[in-house]
This record gives C-alpha cells, structure tokens and sequence, in this order.
C-alpha cells in the first residue's frame, strides 16, 4: 500500500510535548529550539551569484571550473563551494569528494540524473553537503535497477551530513534499493519530495531531522 506523509516540524513537536508531559507547564526547563537543530545555511536554501555552473549534456557535462572533473560521464567536484546544475545525465553520476574541512552546495535547477549501476549523486568526503533545490525546478534522480558499488545501495548516498532544503521539487526513484542514505545526518530544512524506491525513503545512521517539507514515499512493487 502506498503511505502518504505530511512532516512538518515532526521531530520538534514531538520533543517538545514529550518535555511538557514529563516536566509540567510551570517548569522553568528550556525544550528544544529549531536552532538547536538547524543552522541558518540549512535553513536558508539560498545561494549567491558567484555559482560555479555545470551543465549536464547527456553523456557529459560541461564547465568552467578547473575543480570540477568530468570523464566516463561522472562529475567529480573536488573542492569546496557552490555548484548550480541543470540538463539531463543520462547514465553517470555526480561525485562530491573534497578536504573533509569544505563544505559543498549542490544546486539542482531543472536537473535530471540517472544510474545505470550506482548512486546518481554520491558524497564520498566532506565537512557537510547541502542539496538545494531552485525555485519553482522540477528535478529527477533514479538509479535504473542494479547498484554494483560496494555498500552503495542508494539513489543519493553520502559518508558524510548532508541537508536538502529550496523551494523546488526532487523525484527519487529507486526500483532496487533505497532512496537517500546516510551516514551521518540528514536534515530537511524545506522542499517537496517524492521517493519511490523498493527499500527505504530515507535512511540514517545519525538522525533524520524534518523541519517543514513535504514528502511522499512510495514502495516499489507493491
């Protein structure tokens, strides 16, 4: 059966009424704030116009910037910053893989990867990786059915935190694993997702913070 949900502020409000309950109305103890949670940036979902931008064109990619790798149809970006991408990769993948110090924002605007063998965006080192989606995009990641990678058994999998947030849209699909792994956390700030994958929508070894998005998961096969 397909399970619809609706997470607002989920993880807050849970706390928060499990506080009130054990400690009563008249405590002076503070409860937990969305700032105890969130940083500005992952609430923000901005970016400015110094982007470094990417293009996808089918079986490669192009780009200015001399820290951006592309061969075989991967995009590896190899040092900290901005990165804005739009078009289609037709079967490759988008690497993050910087100093574990560096922060990356991976700007998806009108942006559509597909994997025929792994994850379609994967973070292999970082300080922390936040996907952002544009106002007002429509955005797709799939992986086509078989994950051959080692421990890779995800449309977006990442070693390190990642945060989503923006005002767009982003449709996972996964008929043979999960949709989102990671293994640190994974914090959604705002943005509308829909995940359709054969094991879990979303997955986390540390924890899974939602503070005002919209969500749909759906089971493949079912």
């Amino acid at each position: 059966m397909k399970r619809l949900y609706r997470w607002i502020a989920l993880l807050l409000i849970a706390l928060a009424l499990c506080g009130k309950a054990a400690i009563g109305e008249a405590s002076s103890v503070m409860l937990p704030q969305l700032n105890d949670y969130f940083t500005e940036r992952d609430l923000a979902g901005d970016w400015d116009a110094t982007a470094t931008l990417i293009s996808l064109e089918g079986d490669t990619a192009v780009t200015a910037s001399h820290v951006v790798s592309v061969a075989d149809g991967v995009v590896t970006i190899l040092d900290g910053g901005v990165y804005v991408l739009s078009g289609t990769l037709d079967d490759g993948q988008v690497v993050v893989d910087v100093k574990d110090d560096e922060k990356v924002q991976l700007v998806l605007n009108g942006t559509s990867i597909t994997s025929s063998n792994s994850a379609a965006i994967v973070v292999r080192q970082a300080d922390k990786v936040f996907i952002t989606l544009a106002e007002g995009s429509e955005n797709a990641l799939a992986n086509v059915g078989t994950f051959e990678e080692e421990g890779v058994d995800a449309v977006i999998w990442s070693d390190e935190d990642l945060t989503f947030n923006g005002a767009g849209t982003l449709v996972i699909d996964s008929p043979a694993g999960d949709g989102i792994d990671g293994n640190d956390d994974i914090k959604f700030a705002s943005g509308t997702y829909v995940i359709t994958a054969a094991g879990r929508g979303v997955d986390s070894n540390d924890s899974i913070r939602i503070v005002d998005v919209y969500h749909e998961h759906r089971r493949h096969g079912v």
